[in-house]
């Protein structure tokens, strides 16, 4: 099975702008200046109309599926990127183990790699659970998938649309469609080109501090710490508007996650010109979170951290870690998975 083949050009950076696609290979060179013309110019649908083009003369033609989009979004829906990288997520997690791995993948791009991280201890992912979600999300790019994965049995036309829709990104076809938004076609093509990226170097937290018991990092938090480490020396800055980092997820942020979102962007990142974006908050806090040194480290995250706290029943311990009674009727549910868009995708 092959893999989606990604160009060896300068690609969207969290703290950088998007990165342009090479022309395709099967056009004309008429049609390949056409299409570098419209790119320069920010025309960004007709240059996915113009690469999607036959090419006449060609004794082969490209036999790969193309989609279209058969219902719209609704309005008030996430924007297309954050959308992509948790679609991203769900399908990495549907090959992990039911009720013995994470609970939660988190996804970004960063130099045009797609990192995953899940949470740490008992419950991180091993190994196989890993070689086996990256296989799946290449054989769902090059689609190559028949069956349902059996996490996703119940929730059928979940997958499908899914499906769809992370095929329709690695066409190409996802991005024209949302390509009237400034700048989200050039975002969705870095994430499309991403996803051949992944691998095992690129997916940290795997089988990290496996035990019965102890605190755990989130995900989202290891991959935070990357962004934070990336942008830690960025100078402070005043007005302007404010660079969005997106992070993708399984599941909506925990409370304490979110309260490290909002305590990070707050009193670090916004301050640089920059805030980290992800897709909402179930609320639920739970014993055992740890929040990671690179935030305790910083005074006024960790301050606004301590003060954030739900209720008095809940602490931080002196290194960090969560402490109290968890709700388990609170703990789960579908409420704690992002919402979808309305829209449906089908094949031409």
């Amino acid at each position: 099975m092959g893999e989606i083949h990604v160009p060896a050009v300068p690609a969207k950076t969290t703290s950088g702008t998007a990165a342009r696609r090479p022309v395709h290979p099967g056009l004309t060179p008429q049609q390949q200046h056409l299409v570098t013309l419209q790119r320069a110019a920010g025309n960004s649908a007709v240059t996915a109309l113009l690469e999607r083009a036959p090419v006449a003369g060609t004794e082969t033609e490209s036999t790969e599926k193309r989609y279209k989009q058969t219902t719209s979004s609704g309005p008030g829906t996430r924007p297309a990127d954050l959308r992509a990288l948790d679609r991203l997520a769900r399908v990495l997690y549907a090959a992990l183990n039911p009720g013995k791995s994470t609970p939660h993948l988190a996804t970004i791009v960063d130099d045009g790699i797609l990192h995953v991280a899940g949470n740490t201890a008992k419950r991180s992912v091993n190994q196989e659970e890993q070689s086996k979600a990256i296989a799946l999300l290449k054989q769902v790019a090059d689609d190559a998938v028949r069956t349902v994965p059996d996490r996703f049995k119940g929730d059928v036309n979940r997958w499908n649309k899914d499906f769809a829709k992370v095929r329709a990104l690695a066409t190409g076809d996802y991005a024209a469609v949302h390509s009237e938004i400034a700048g989200m076609a050039e975002s969705l093509d870095v994430i499309a080109r991403a996803m051949g990226t992944l691998t095992k170097d690129s997916w940290p937290n795997v089988e990290k501090n496996r035990g019965p018991k102890g605190p755990a990092e989130h995900g989202e938090l290891t991959l935070l710490g990357q962004i934070h480490e990336k942008n830690k020396d960025r100078p402070e800055t005043s007005g302007g508007s404010l660079e969005e980092i997106k992070i993708g997820g399984v599941k909506l942020a925990c409370g304490a996650c979110q309260l490290a979102y909002d305590a990070y962007n707050q009193e670090f990142a916004e301050k640089r010109g920059y805030k980290v974006v992800a897709s909402g908050t179930h609320e639920g806090f739970f014993p055992g979170w740890k929040a990671p040194k690179y935030l305790w480290d910083i005074p006024a995250v960790r301050a606004r951290l301590m003060a954030g706290l739900p209720s008095t029943a809940w602490s931080l311990t002196a290194d960090g870690v969560l402490e109290g009674a968890v709700d388990l009727s609170a703990a789960q549910g579908p409420d704690h998975n992002p919402g979808e868009s309305s829209s449906d995708w089908d094949t031409e």
